[in-house]
């Protein structure tokens, strides 16, 4: 659920006609990085319990934050102003908390700018993603702006017991897709959550940035996160990207306005390939657009192929 384990990446470019990229280049140096790290903070992940899912040692800085959620905000449809609406939310400190670290990488290229909020998994910080930005650049894509957000800590959540507090954005309860479709309400926490990133968005459509060029990225439990945060949006933003997530929430009376885009590893043994699917039928059943790419051989983690999919799906989105 949380850092992506080790994998390799060996330098590939994309299809002729694609995002231009110097092939001899690594493919994603920042995500090799990463590799090192997941080795220190993975255990042996199991899918038996939410808990065995956490990472080994969760990281627990703090820094600047956000907004806690306690206000809303209303997009005007036809003007790119934001109004502020008040709204109820009854101990949203104890729901959501202060967030934690936000790492803010400036896009190299002020034509077509556009803004991706990339949120992480289980246990991890906003830093553990943060060089995928530079990687992503590089790849024929300077005009992207990223923010990486860092979850609250919770103490009590996702049964992480012992472990003691860790990053997680609201309360896993269950990763199956049918006893989610079947809850009453949300995942604890995940509506502040969501609140909380749109927040963060809000500030770019004020000065200007149409909503349709806001990308949320999510890796395991930020996937669904995004997808959920999508949901909640005034108005339709340019897409989510899901990698190796879930849907965390019941769709009955709720459907996504913009594309929604699945990642997933074959032998995923985390979410399991099946169930990612289901996921894909429940968006399926909602009448939103969706596409599923699945990568045999990989693990709850990212690849070489995968890498390259998503730098053509920013691509083709929004240049």
């Amino acid at each position: 659920l949380g850092h992506p384990p080790p994998h390799s990446l060996s330098g590939r470019g994309l299809a002729a006609g694609g995002v231009p990229w110097r092939a001899a280049e690594p493919l994603a140096p920042a995500l090799a990085s990463q590799a090192s790290r997941a080795r220190r903070l993975a255990g042996g992940f199991g899918v038996a319990s939410v808990a065995a899912l956490l990472p080994a040692a969760a990281a627990t800085h703090r820094g600047r934050g956000g907004r806690r959620g306690r206000r809303g905000v209303q997009w005007h449809a036809s003007a790119v102003s934001a109004v502020e609406v008040v709204e109820s939310a009854e101990d949203s400190d104890e729901v959501f908390g202060e967030p934690g670290q936000l790492f803010d990488v400036p896009a190299l290229s002020k034509d077509k700018p556009a803004l991706v909020v990339w949120l992480h998994g289980l246990g991890d910080t906003g830093k553990g993603w943060s060089d995928t930005a530079p990687a992503l650049h590089a790849m024929g894509l300077p005009f992207l702006h990223f923010l990486f957000p860092t979850a609250p800590l919770r103490s009590s959540a996702n049964g992480s017991g012992g472990r003691g507090p860790t990053p997680s954005w609201y309360e896993v309860e269950t990763l199956d897709s049918d006893a989610i479709a079947a809850m009453p309400s949300p995942p604890r926490g995940l509506e502040e959550a969501a609140q909380y990133v749109l927040d963060l968005v809000e500030p770019y459509i004020r000065r200007g940035l149409d909503p349709s060029r806001v990308i949320l990225a999510g890796y395991s439990q930020g996937a669904g996160l995004a997808l959920a945060t999508a949901c909640r949006a005034p108005r339709p933003l340019g897409g989510v990207l899901m990698l190796s997530g879930w849907v965390a929430e019941p769709l009955e009376n709720r459907r996504p306005t913009c594309p929604v885009w699945m990642f997933h590893g074959g032998l995923d043994p985390v979410i399991p390939l099946a169930t990612a699917r289901c996921c894909f039928g429940m968006l399926q059943n909602t009448g939103a657009r969706t596409s599923f790419y699945s990568y045999p051989g990989l693990k709850h983690g990212v690849a070489d192929e995968e890498v390259t999919d998503i730098a053509q799906t920013l691509y083709e989105a929004l240049y």
